[in-house]
């Protein structure tokens, strides 16, 4: 039996940055429904979190590191060299628990995906939708140790903080295509050591109180990098309408007409504490354009976008964030079919939808941290890029009639005015790449 010296605790608060989707197995109300505890509030399972924190710290810290703190699973192998058949098992040293919702107030909808070919028409059963948890709340976690020798190493817990506030984050499915990145940790700890008598100090210690934790340490976010992250910042100015369409048949009181249509939509607290509703991009549209466009210079594009289907699978090794368009101004247009032999409208083609105009946002794409690119997929993304910023690149639904139009204003944080030959030679300088 283990001889209990020390006892330690951290508090780990996050913020979700983009949407949440992480399913339960049920298929109940969409294609994939969210998790939710018994009181029917979304939250992320202790294992999933474990497993995301244990990832992180493997990438950053290794192999070795991550076993002893986290555990392990090996093949007991005999003095030969042979596999006797046994395993050998490490307790992991961390009990992660289950991560909650802090915030007052949160939102699940639903999201629709569907393939589309190169004429921007739906690939028969490759629509799929899930439940999303929307962006912008805090979840609250724990981590609990227990420490049976004197270390003089540097502690763990310090260690696995640093991780956490240094390198991306991110929770469920759907992660490469801007879904599930968390950031803005706040990291406390406690500890109590039995050797000088506090032992009664922990037996009063309520972890789930905020009471408990006024005297812990916070690990606050040192200057350490420990991995060199490519990552190509956009800033984004919408030269007209948007149209990411969301299709509704809903009714509200009081109101004569809901729209056909809505430009896809999260809502959020502002300012001034009241909810309301922001225009999206979702990392799901950005990667299909862009990766179709560089598909003609490119081929073999599913190398780095990965791919699925009966032949394998393949994850995606380039990310793209999901964007919020600030300052859009809101619009809901009716249309209608018009005969053309009469020039009258169309018996029961009339149309309305509600668009965004105008507006900036940003689009952060970045590979990942742990494999290399090649000097042609990084061209055919620039020359990407650079079509969109010369407005032969179109984002959405609409793009006939002049919508999903943008110019490119920043590159990581630098202000940009120049054509689309200028850009091109920018991304291939941030990503190191020469001709």
């Amino acid at each position: 039996m283990k001889n209990i010296l020390k006892k330690q605790y951290l508090k780990i608060e996050f913020t979700l940055l983009s949407p949440l989707s992480i399913g339960n197995g049920k298929n109940e109300k969409t294609d994939q429904d969210i998790v939710l505890n018994s009181r029917g509030i979304p939250y992320i399972p202790g294992s999933a979190v474990a497993g995301v924190f244990r990832d992180a710290c493997k990438k950053v810290m290794g192999d070795e590191w991550t076993q002893r703190y986290f555990g392990s699973i090996r093949d007991n192998v005999n003095d030969n060299g042979n596999d006797n058949g046994n395993k050998e098992i490490t307790e992991s040293q961390f009990r992660v628990y289950d991560a909650y919702i802090q915030s007052e107030e949160y939102f699940v909808s639903r999201r629709d995906g569907v393939a589309l070919d190169d004429y921007k028409y739906g690939i028969p059963g490759a629509k799929f939708d899930r439940e999303i948890l929307e962006s912008g709340i805090i979840f609250r976690t724990f981590i609990e140790r227990d420490i049976d020798t004197n270390e003089s190493e540097e502690d763990a817990f310090n260690k696995l903080a640093e991780v956490l506030h240094n390198i991306p984050i991110f929770f469920g499915s759907k992660i490469s295509r801007g879904y599930g990145r968390v950031g803005n940790f706040k990291i406390f700890k406690k500890e109590f050591s039995f050797n000088t008598n506090q032992g009664s100090s922990w037996l009063d210690f309520d972890m789930y109180k905020d009471n408990c934790w006024k005297k812990s340490l916070e690990i606050s976010k040192s200057d350490k990098v420990f991995l060199e992250n490519t990552k190509i910042t956009l800033e984004l100015a919408l030269q007209g309408g948007i149209s990411i369409r969301q299709y509704t048949t809903e009714i509200k009181e009081g109101v004569e007409q809901v729209p056909d249509m809505k430009q896809l939509i999260i809502r959020q607290k502002n300012e001034t504490g009241n909810i309301e509703e922001v225009p999206v991009i979702p990392g799901t549209t950005w990667a299909g354009a862009i990766g179709h466009r560089m598909k003609l210079f490119y081929p073999n594009v599913s190398k780095y976008f990965g791919k699925g289907g009966e032949d394998g699978k393949m994850r995606s090794k380039i990310f793209f964030s999901e964007s919020q368009i600030k300052d859009a101004v809101c619009k809901v247009i009716s249309r209608n079919a018009i005969d053309r032999f009469t020039g009258s409208t169309v018996d029961g083609a009339l149309f309305t939808e509600q668009i965004y105009y105008g507006g900036t946002t940003v689009l952060e794409i970045y590979f990942d941290l742990y494999k290399e690119i090649d000097l042609d997929f990084i061209k055919s993304l620039a020359v990407a890029l650079s079509d969109l910023h010369e407005g032969l690149l179109a984002i959405g639904g609409g793009t006939s009639i002049g919508r999903g139009i943008f110019k490119v204003t920043k590159v990581n944080d630098s202000v940009f005015s120049g054509d689309g030959s200028e850009l091109y030679k920018n991304i291939l300088d941030y990503c190191k790449m020469e001709e």
